[in-house]
């Protein structure tokens, strides 16, 4: 643990956002290892014998207070339970609220090939006992003592990944506090998942797109909606959510 609390309080020296966490965060990057163990930039050295699973999910906070039963979207990586086939890996999985036993145990038994005892051992699960609509990603950065066990469950961060569901800034940030890479989409090409931003990149490949309007729900101060020649006004303000 001692270790662990040390190497999030290095870490955690950066400003959130900051030049030297998009610094710290590159560095990480350049020794992924993917936890399926056929990608990652060192995907010849094997999976990583750690996988933390965050899975929270990328919301603005009016989309998030209409969502009931939101939290449940925090239980979708179940399905990568499958990844304690290997006898030698540990998932730590982190949720809002704990997980009910039976749920997991349920989820374990989808995969035949585990022994779900021996499985459950190597699974560890956290939660930060907060059931209010938030990012979780957000939640677990604003507990350093849930922080701590998380880094002191991963001995070896040469031998760990983060995955998450999305990839945002937050999970940029935790990576950084964790000293993990992140293995999950690149958080500076995140509008590419929005749907203006997915229209903007299939123009500039020549890729046709339906009539619509872009640049709805950016959140941007000044910016204007920008309506694709030939189309159709707009409806309204859109929540431009990343597209799932």
């Amino acid at each position: 643990m001692a270790g662990g609390c040390q190497r999030g309080t290095g870490y955690g020296g950066r400003r959130h956002g900051s030049a030297g966490e998009a610094a710290a965060f590159r560095e990480l990057r350049k020794r992924l290892r993917g936890p399926f163990g056929s990608d990652g930039v060192r995907a010849g050295d094997g999976p990583p014998g750690v996988v933390v699973v965050v899975p929270s999910f990328i919301l603005d906070q009016a989309g998030m207070d209409k969502a009931p039963g939101g939290l449940h979207y925090e239980e979708r990586l179940l399905a990568f339970l499958h990844l304690l086939r290997d006898p030698r890996r540990r998932l730590v999985y982190v949720t809002s609220l704990p997980l009910p036993e039976p749920l997991v145990a349920y989820a374990l038994g989808l995969d035949r090939s585990l022994s779900v005892p021996d499985a459950r051992r190597r699974l560890v699960l956290l939660d930060c006992g907060d059931d209010r609509p938030a990012q979780l990603t957000q939640k677990v950065l604003r507990r350093p003592g849930l922080l701590a066990h998380i880094s002191g469950l991963v001995r070896e961060p040469e031998d760990a990944c983060l995955l998450a569901f999305n990839g945002s800034r937050h999970e940029r940030s935790l990576a950084v506090r964790l000293g993990v890479p992140l293995y999950a989409c690149e958080p500076d090409l995140a509008h590419l998942g929005t749907k203006s931003g997915a229209r903007a990149l299939f123009k500039s490949a020549g890729v046709p797109v339906p009539r619509g309007v872009e640049g709805y729900g950016t959140g941007r101060p000044g910016r204007r909606a920008r309506r694709t020649p030939g189309g159709a006004p707009g409806r309204g303000p859109r929540h431009d959510h990343p597209a799932e």
